[in-house]
Parts: structure tokens; sequence; C-alpha cells
């Protein structure tokens, strides 16, 4: 029984860190898009 609760949290633990990964690459992700769309508005500006 003790052994199944460490694994849970252990479990739950990586779900978190996996979720603030996941979070911080979907920014990364959309700050990217936002700056290559200003860059393609640009160049279709001129």
């Amino acid at each position: 029984l003790i052994t199944k609760v460490q694994q849970m949290a252990s479990s739950r633990r990586e779900a978190i860190t996996t979720i603030r990964h996941l979070r911080s690459v979907a920014q990364a992700l959309w700050h990217w898009m936002l700056s290559t769309f200003a860059l393609i508005r640009g160049r279709l500006r001129k």
C-alpha cells in the first residue's frame, strides 16, 4: 500500500512537471508565431 501511494505521488509530480514543461513550450511557440506573423506582415507592407 505504501509503495502504491509513493507511486501515485511520484506520477503526480511527474504530471505537474510535464504540464509546466508543456506550458512553457506552448508559450515559446506562441511568442515565435507572433513574431513570425509580425515579420510576414511587415514584409507584406513593403
